[in-house]
């Protein structure tokens, strides 16, 4: 999430992650300017994150809605 939030990747997108394991990169990527899917802060464990930057954001949707 630090690499989208550099601009080094364009996207990541990861399941079954802990709050702990993307707390950081959600502040990374939004200080950035990228976007985010809307995640439940109040579930603790299996979390699905789409980061992207906000120029291939709805790409990205469409192609992972497909896959």
């Amino acid at each position: 999430m630090a690499y989208v939030a550099a601009g080094r990747f364009d996207g990541y997108f990861q399941e079954n992650l802990s709050i702990w394991d993307i707390a950081a990169g959600i502040i990374l990527i939004s200080e950035a300017g990228g976007n985010l899917n809307s995640i439940d802060l109040s579930k603790k464990e299996k979390i699905e994150i789409l980061a992207s930057s906000s120029s291939i954001s709805e790409k990205m949707l469409e192609k992972l809605n497909k896959f």
